[in-house]
């Protein structure tokens, strides 16, 4: 049993630490279900032993670059304008801060595993700098060239909660960010003008289906849980990326992707679909 665990569904279900226990069939069936997670939060993991199933329970250890990495200053690594975009904290979290090389100072794709609340969404805002970043006049500090990202939220209402932090955020180096989402869509007008629009995947998908037109002109693609393609949505994040890779291969637009993820089991398969290298 975990001490230190806060109240969630897996808090009455007691686990040993350190021990091997055979579970009866219902607790199975529950580590079955929720296996990835448990092992992620407790260190559980499945071993069969002939006929019977066991979950060895051990703590999960850091790795050693994550317990070696420090937290980096904002004000430090940023550029001037850009390390404003983080001004409400003094510096980066663990996580942030391990990645920040890759996600800001490369254009590798990314695929960023991490719980909810470990501050992936400042991962992509990184990401989202560094586009921005290109496209930045020093001396005026506002964007002077036009450039295009998506940002593909899986729920209509967490896009109206990006677009609202995003616009408070990017709005003084004079980023547009607008909402296309269901029955918002967006004029021919308010696609040029706009910088980063904020959409679900099947608006995306209606919006690009019959045209690669607008994907030519993207050069930032964000999709948030991209974990969601073992749902039931998942065929139609699975074909956005398809689309967009193979936009990618055969046309040459230097579309980077971006994705967000809680944890998953199997990660690196999912990074081959996104075409991560060094951005794991």
């Amino acid at each position: 049993e975990n001490p230190n665990a806060t109240n969630s569904q897996f808090d009455n279900f007691k686990i040993p630490r350190n021990v091997e226990k055979e579970f009866d069939e219902e607790e199975i069936n529950f580590l079955e279900e929720n296996e990835h997670v448990l092992h992620q939060k407790y260190g559980i993991v499945r071993k069969e032993r002939g006929l019977k199933i066991v979950f060895s329970v051990s703590p999960m250890q850091k790795s050693e670059d994550y317990r070696n990495t420090q937290k980096l200053r904002v004000s430090e690594v940023f550029p001037n304008h850009i390390h404003q975009i983080f001004k409400d904290s003094e510096h980066l979290n663990i996580l942030q801060s391990t990645i920040y090389d890759t996600v800001f100072n490369t254009d590798e794709n990314i695929l960023c595993c991490a719980p909810t609340g470990a501050g992936k969404t400042n991962v992509a805002l990184m990401a989202i700098a560094r586009t921005i970043a290109k496209h930045l006049n020093p001396s005026t500090g506002k964007v002077n060239t036009p450039f295009k990202i998506v940002y593909l939220s899986p729920l209509k209402a967490l896009a109206a909660e990006i677009v609202s932090k995003f616009t408070s955020k990017l709005s003084f180096l004079g980023i547009k960010v607008k909402e296309s989402t269901g029955d918002i869509s967006l004029s021919k007008t308010e696609l040029l003008t706009t910088h980063i629009i904020v959409s679900t995947p099947e608006k995306w998908d209606v919006m690009t289906r019959k045209s690669d037109e607008l994907n030519r002109i993207i050069s930032l693609l964000i999709i948030d849980e991209i974990h969601l393609l073992d749902d039931t949505r998942g065929r139609v994040l699975e074909s956005l990326v398809a689309r967009t890779v193979r936009l990618i291969e055969s046309k040459q637009c230097p579309i980077r992707l971006v994705g967000p993820s809680a944890t998953l089991p199997n990660y690196k398969d999912v990074a081959n679909f996104l075409k991560v290298n060094k951005g794991l």
